[in-house]
This record gives C-alpha cells, sequence and structure tokens, in this order.
C-alpha cells in the first residue's frame, strides 16, 4: 500500500484540475430578472470537491467493510473480507488516519493532511490501479490516466434513496467504464469492461457509502440473461468493495 504523501501526489494534482473545471462549468449564471441559480454539482464534484468527512464529529472513527473476490488469485491475491476505520481529525490534530485490517494486523498509513474530502477515495482508485496493472501487465502510469479522464469526463449520476434502518437516505450513484472504447482494450481482456461504482449520500457518515470496482457479467433487465466477462458462470472476474459498514 502506498504512502499518503505518494497517494496525494499521484491522484490530487490532476483530479484538482478536474474539479475546477467542473466548479467553473457549473458557476451560477444570471437569469432574466437578475436572478441567479446555481446549476446542480457535476458528478465529479461529489467525488473530490465535496468535504466528506465535514458531517462527521471531530475525532470520530467510521467503518467499513472491505471485500475482494477473484478469479485471478495467482495475479492479485486471495479473496478476503477485511475492516477499515477513517478516523477524523480534531482541532489539535486536523489530520485524517486510515487503518487497514492487512490478514487480522491493524495497519496504519500514513496521516492524510490537507484532503478535502475522503481520503479513503484515493486509496481505493490506486488498489484499483494496481489489480487492473497486475492483472493484464499493463502500465499503471497509463491505467491511472485512463481512469482519471473517464472520471472527469465520463462519470454518470443518478438519484436513489438508501434504506438505513427506519431512515431513507437520499443518494446519488456513480458509475463509470473507464477503459471502454480504448484503443488497448484487446489487450486488457475482461478487465477493458470494468465498472467503477460510488454511492454518495449527504447524511451518511463521511459520505461515501459504497465504492466499487467490478468485471463481471452484465445482466440486461429485459431477457436476465448475462454476457460478457464472467457470463458462463455468473461469476465476477474480479470484485473490489469498500462499503460503510458502522459495526465495531
Amino acid at each position: 500500500m502506498m504512502s499518503q504523501l505518494r497517494l496525494g501526489a499521484i491522484w490530487r494534482p490532476a483530479l484538482l484540475a478536474l474539479t475546477v473545471g467542473a466548479m467553473l462549468a457549473a458557476a451560477p449564471g444570471a437569469r432574466p430578472g437578475g436572478s441567479a441559480e446555481a446549476a446542480p454539482p457535476e458528478p465529479v464534484d461529489l467525488l473530490f470537491a465535496t468535504p466528506h468527512l465535514g458531517n462527521a464529529k471531530p475525532g470520530a472513527v467510521i467503518g467499513y467493510a472491505h471485500t475482494r473476490r477473484t478469479a485471478h488469485p495467482q495475479r492479485l491475491g486471495a479473496d478476503f473480507d477485511r475492516r477499515i476505520t477513517v478516523a477524523t481529525g480534531t482541532e489539535a490534530d486536523p489530520a485524517t488516519r486510515i487503518v487497514l485490517d492487512a490478514e487480522g494486523t491493524p495497519r496504519h498509513l500514513d496521516p492524510f493532511r490537507g484532503v478535502p474530502g475522503n481520503p479513503l477515495l484515493m486509496v481505493f482508485l490506486e488498489n484499483t490501479v494496481r489489480a487492473v496493472s497486475q492483472a493484464t501487465g499493463g502500465s499503471p502510469f497509463y491505467l491511472r490516466n485512463r481512469i482519471r479522464e473517464a472520471l472527469g469526463d465520463r462519470l454518470s449520476s443518478q438519484p436513489m434513496i438508501l434504506a438505513a434502518g427506519n431512515a431513507r437516505l437520499p443518494a446519488r450513484s456513480l458509475s463509470v467504464r473507464p477503459f471502454e472504447g480504448d484503443e488497448n482494450a484487446e489487450r486488457m481482456g475482461p478487465f477493458a469492461s470494468i465498472e467503477l461504482r460510488f454511492v454518495v449520500a449527504e447524511a451518511a457518515p463521511g459520505m461515501l457509502v459504497a465504492m466499487t470496482a467490478d468485471v463481471g457479467p452484465r445482466i440486461d433487465p429485459q431477457t436476465g440473461a448475462t454476457t460478457g466477462a464472467g457470463s458462463a458462470t455468473g461469476e465476477p472476474i474480479y470484485f473490489e468493495e469498500i462499503r460503510l459498514d458502522p459495526k465495531p
């Protein structure tokens, strides 16, 4: 796992450029009569220009379930079900801290400072780059750039409602297939169809409810037929998810 410094150096500059462009495009425009109305937030802003941890109390600890399933354990390692915790900063120490459950042994990442959103997003994205690179032999630099471009240009957004106990929370479901139509898709095999999905809910602790990377069969909503990677067995070629899970 990369250090906080390397993760920030890799993802933040390009992603900040994406969000600046999105914010300029979404700037309030004058309406007839002199009033102004802000445009809806761009999908990329929900991920990279939103203070996800702003709704958590200082010093709060947010728990996540971390799951991975793969048909390529020889390349990507064994399946697992683990835990991740994100501890928010305090006035005395504003750094955000992430602890991974590495085969039952806590692994502390370097503290994250100056990250406006939930830094677990960067950990998830880097996990995805590493997995695709290991499975396909592709350059992590090339893969990372394609993902950044796709998040900025092709991230789709749909409203949804989350059930949380007796409450129903408004949320947004974001998704993108970063290598769809890529000139090197044939070399990537089934991983060219990988889909990244995100669920963001303003009222949920840390706002990021789920982050999923999925290389698996597509199910036709009309016929129920499965096509694409893993369609013969119905099992995913690769599935990794980090999902909000408040249990201890």
